[in-house]
């Protein structure tokens, strides 16, 4: 076996294992996020209805419904880890 087809394995292992974990820290911040949200101010029922991550189906409508600009809705543009959405009129800023 070659050098460079013995590499190719360990770089995809390697690869897969640096993908896991950012799946891991994401799933722990959103975690992290929703309990500390939940100790502040609502229950988990509600936190979790208007907190996205970017495994949840909605997240990609959501985040093209709030894009006030077009031009920073493009596959290049950095996406949001999270999206948190009013839950009442009241909790929106009248900016």
């Amino acid at each position: 076996m070659s050098r460079r087809s013995a590499s190719v394995p360990l770089l995809l292992l390697l690869l897969l294992l640096l993908f896991s974990f950012s799946l891991c820290s994401s799933n722990s911040l959103y975690d992290s996020f929703l309990q500390c949200l939940t100790s502040q101010r609502q229950s988990f029922d509600q936190a979790s209805k208007i907190v996205y991550q970017e495994s949840n189906s909605s997240f990609a409508s959501v985040l093209n419904s709030y894009v006030r600009n077009r031009r920073f809705n493009t596959s290049s543009t950095p996406k949001p880890l999270i999206i948190v959405t009013p839950l009442l009129e009241s909790d929106a800023s009248g900016a």
